[in-house]
């Protein structure tokens, strides 16, 4: 599942794909994210509503492991409270179980300002999000559906 569109609402379709090659964000924002979260294991994917580019995910899996990571997920400002965070999230756990993952994880860090800490902790929380080991900014999510 390298791209995927969600219903975010009504008649709002949320198209999610990977960025290959040179093909940056036309975004200055966006591209800047992309171009500072490339890794040997990354791969980052564009979220946009029509043609208009909407939020960044940069998922990292290590093929040995068995575990997802979510190193970043960015929503544009004019996007966000619209459901797109939520979409974009679903979509990076769908693709870890693609990958064949059994667990995805994060570090909680809001990535502007504008964003509290605590209220993004428990929005992953919301999600199925639990602490890991004593860190309560490392969250995972373990698919228990899933076996190795």
């Amino acid at each position: 599942m390298s791209a995927g569109k969600h219903e975010i609402g009504r008649l709002v379709v949320l198209e999610i794909s990977a960025i290959r090659g040179s093909n940056l964000p036309d975004n200055e924002v966006l591209r800047y994210r992309v171009e500072r979260s490339k890794s040997g294991w990354a791969t980052e994917y564009i979220a946009r509503i029509d043609s208009s580019e909407a939020a960044l995910l940069v998922l990292d899996h290590y093929q040995p492991t068995s575990t997802a990571s979510i190193r970043e997920i960015f929503v544009l400002e004019p996007y966000r409270q619209q459901g797109v965070g939520t979409e974009v999230l679903k979509f990076a756990e769908v693709r870890a179980r693609e990958l064949g993952c059994c667990k995805i994880e994060l570090e909680v860090h809001p990535l502007d300002a504008s964003i509290d800490k605590a209220l993004l902790r428990v929005w992953y929380s919301r999600h199925g999000y639990e602490r890991d080991a004593g860190n309560q900014d490392k969250l995972q999510k373990i698919f228990r559906d899933t076996y190795l």
